[in-house]
């Protein structure tokens, strides 16, 4: 079974991540058909991404079973933030090559990341990185993966507010480990709002959550 790891924060809060092994028809196997995924997976052209899409989708459905709820699909709102057909609850995907990661929460919006630490990181996450995280961040690979990780989940958990990661989103200063809190602001024409933001690195990936 590759529910490769799952946790509980709170009695209103879990997140796990779907080692990604299965050959697609074996995934498609084990989700509850319905018709809100059947319609956006059709859309999904590319072998691969459906195939992260599905586990995603698999492994929301683990989450929901732990908190005995049954699955019935996920829709997405105008701004294109997904809900869960049939439930209050809260949630947020996200996957990669090897791994997809989810997070729900019964009472609070939330946003989880997921990411392969590359060298390439040098030449993305700049763009989203203010002068002085860029300047903070060293360069380094894997602490600019957890920059971009953290600002992802922030961004998920505030969605429809149209933030830009890099002006509205910051990460106060931090040093790297292996697992570690973040604090920052959100900010877009307002006061700036506070977030805390925890990550954590799992082989060569990071994974970032807030709500």
């Amino acid at each position: 079974m590759p529910l490769y790891c799952s946790e509980n924060i709170n009695s209103q809060c879990v997140w796990g991540l779907w080692q990604t092994t299965e050959p697609l028809p074996d995934l498609y196997a084990q989700l509850r058909e319905n018709e809100h995924d059947n319609a956006y997976l059709l859309g999904i052209s590319h072998d691969e991404r459906r195939r992260q899409t599905v586990a995603s989708r698999v492994l929301v459905q683990t989450l929901l079973a732990q908190w005995d709820d049954a699955y019935g699909g996920i829709v997405k709102d105008r701004t294109g933030t997904p809900l869960l057909a049939g439930q209050e609850h809260y949630v947020s995907v996200s996957h990669t090559e090897g791994f997809a990661a989810a997070m729900l929460h019964r009472v609070r919006p939330a946003g989880i990341d997921i990411e392969p630490v590359r060298d390439k990181m040098t030449r993305v996450v700049g763009r989203v990185l203010s002068a002085h995280e860029w300047t903070a961040s060293g360069q380094q690979p894997e602490k600019l993966c957890v920059y971009w990780c953290a600002k992802e989940a922030v961004y998920k958990c505030h969605s429809g507010q149209h933030l830009s990661l890099r002006d509205h989103i910051r990460i106060h200063d931090f040093d790297l480990a292996e697992n570690g809190t973040l604090f920052g602001t959100v900010s877009n024409g307002t006061t700036p709002q506070p977030c805390t933001i925890h990550y954590r690195k799992i082989r060569n990936f990071i994974v970032a959550y807030t709500f």
